[in-house]
Formats: structure tokens, sequence, C-alpha cells
């Protein structure tokens, strides 16, 4: 009997997080962010995000953070990015990466400057801002 493996689309592989550790790495060096900023997955953001939660909140907050591009944590240098939209996605992903980047660089601007920076630093104008959660 043979098994096959297919990817997990829900996770990053190997590969994923080489990709990602080497756009974040040269991303925050052309940005200018002073220290290292760290990726966490899946299971390393929840529990930041949800740690001295009760279980209905950590639930909602879950349900909350699958339906997110990404997030940046300012405070310690840390982003996290949804496998689950940007695997294979690399327009999507490195879009992302800036966007969460921006964040980190500039921690008191407003969603709306950040996507206003991000349409500029990338080159790309034709994302809008769907909502509060996704792009278009």
């Amino acid at each position: 009997m043979e098994i096959s493996c297919t990817p997990d689309q829900n996770v990053f592989d190997d590969g994923d997080w080489e990709l990602i550790d080497s756009l974040i790495r040269v991303f925050s060096s052309m940005m200018h962010i002073e220290g290292h900023v760290v990726c966490l997955d899946d299971n390393q953001w929840k529990k930041t995000q949800t740690f001295d939660m009760t279980p209905k909140e950590k639930k909602d907050a879950e349900r909350e953070i699958d339906t997110l591009f990404g997030q940046a944590d300012t405070d310690s240098n840390t982003i996290w990015l949804n496998p689950r939209i940007l695997k294979r996605s690399y327009d999507q992903l490195i879009d992302t990466i800036v966007h969460e980047l921006l964040h980190i660089r500039f921690p008191r601007d407003s969603e709306e400057l950040i996507m206003n920076k991000e349409r500029k630093l990338i080159g790309r104008f034709d994302t809008m801002r769907k909502d509060k959660w996704c792009y278009v």
C-alpha cells in the first residue's frame, strides 16, 4: 500500500517559512525597522492573543483571527500570517507582510494610513479595503 502525502493548505510548510523569513528580513531592513521581527505560527499566535480569555471569548477570538490576512503585535515585533488565505498566493503574501511590517514601523498610524503607505510602497492601487477584515 502506498501512502501519498498532500500538502496541508492550512499550514505553512518549511519552504513557505523560508520564504517568509527572507521577505521579513529584507523588508524590515528596507523599512529601517529596529530589532528582529518574528512571524509566529497559528498555535503560537492564538496563544498570545487569547491567553487571558474565557473559553467563549477565546472561541470568538479564534474565529475572528481565522478571517484575517495577518496581524501585528507592535509591542513584541511579532506578526502572524494566515496560511488558509495566503498559502500559495504570493502576491497577497507579500502585500500582507509589507502591511504588517508597516504596522510595526509606524505603530501609531491608523489602519487607513497604513493602507495608503502599503499601496504607495508596493505600487498596487487595485486593492481596496472591503471592510474591517479583508481586501478585495
